[in-house]
């Protein structure tokens, strides 16, 4: 059960998508202090969509009628499935806040066709949460559209989520499992700290390994490119920063390393799809 203090809020931001050539997002939001849905026998619900639920906060328990059994943590992107019953609740005396978006079209069904929306692997883990909740965010905002034009951008931009998302987790084969020891700590150094300042090819030197080298493998093994790797993490920690502190666009931007606050704009929105105050106002409800 969710703590007694904690209130349970839904907050609809698609409801009855228009329909469109390529599919439609027919329902979509994000829940705090989510309580997950009410079990009742094994067969579990059947949702006759896809979903997708994004795990902000808490952690959850899953299972479905395949038998499979996990458990969601933080940066989890669970994807559902119209025809696998289901069923999933957070731990107890656990605040779980979820994002969530219900989806369904030719489109979709092509991807699944593909091995790009895959039952076998419902579960794709991402941990730069502040991001990745801007990114969702940013495929809802409609800009001025209404009607099919709302709903073309809202699904043009959860394919292109889709597919950032696949090449940002790390693949579990040979490539992945050939991640030397210069790669682990690469990703800890481009993590850490003042990341906005580090010069990659001096980040190389520092692990001995060849520049060339260090880039190819990092990017077949990371599935994106250290650098798209470092300004990810940037605006990560950036997210965070505007999410839990009343820190300026300009002092964000000197701690980052970015070379001044427009610069440190330009690159939040080309990330995130909007700029650092509407993050602030649309995501963290700030001004």
């Amino acid at each position: 059960m969710t703590p007694p203090s904690a209130a349970h809020l839904i907050t609809l931001i698609v409801q009855n998508g228009a329909w469109t050539p390529l599919g439609a997002i027919t329902l979509a939001g994000y829940i705090t202090c989510s309580r997950g849905l009410e079990y009742q026998d094994m067969t579990h619900r059947v949702l006759g969509s896809y979903a997708m639920i994004f795990t902000a906060a808490g952690t959850c328990d899953y299972q479905d009628d395949r038998g499979r059994r996990l458990e969601l943590r933080p940066g989890d992107f669970l994807l559902l499935f119209p025809e696998i019953g289901h069923y999933y609740a957070p731990k107890p005396e656990v605040r779980w806040d979820e994002y969530f978006l219900v989806f369904k079209g030719p489109i979709f069904d092509l991807w699944r066709q593909h091995g790009l929306l895959d039952p076998d692997r419902p579960v794709l883990h991402a941990d730069a949460i502040w991001d990745w909740t801007a990114r969702l965010m940013s495929c809802l905002q409609n800009n001025g559209r209404t009607g099919m034009a709302e709903a073309m951008h809202q699904i043009c931009m959860l394919q292109v989520l889709l597919a950032d998302l696949h090449a940002a987790v790390p693949r579990d084969d040979g490539a992945g499992a050939m991640a030397t020891q210069w790669l682990e700590e690469a990703c800890r150094l481009l993590g850490d700290g003042q990341i906005g300042h580090m010069d990659l090819h001096g980040l190389a030197a520092r692990l001995n390994v060849n520049y060339d080298a260090f880039r190819r493998h990092f990017t077949s093994v990371m599935g994106i490119s250290p650098g798209k790797y470092r300004l990810a993490r940037c605006i990560d920690a950036a997210s965070e920063r505007l999410a839990t502190s009343g820190q300026s666009n300009k002092e964000i931007a000197d701690e980052l390393g970015f070379c001044d606050e427009y610069h440190f704009s330009k690159r939040f929105k080309q990330v995130t799809g909007m700029s650092p105050r509407a993050f602030r106002r649309q995501v963290v409800g700030g001004e």
